[in-house]
């Protein structure tokens, strides 16, 4: 059983697999931050769906 490192695990689902190279290569500069941004983008984006849903089904009667 291979136990993964905690430095290999990434918030953004994106970068997952580039991340994983550079924690099997051990070259750790090529994080440049965009994935940060994505990260805040879907945040972003499910925070204004769930108004965005509840706003539809009022708007159908439930």
């Amino acid at each position: 059983m291979q136990r993964e490192l905690r430095h290999t695990y990434s918030l953004s689902f994106a970068n997952m697999s580039e991340n994983k190279h550079f924690a099997e290569t051990g070259n750790t500069t090529g994080s440049n931050g965009c994935s940060l941004c994505n990260d805040v983008l879907v945040i972003a984006f499910w925070g204004a769906m769930v108004p965005a849903v509840l706003w539809l089904g009022a708007a159908a009667g439930f």
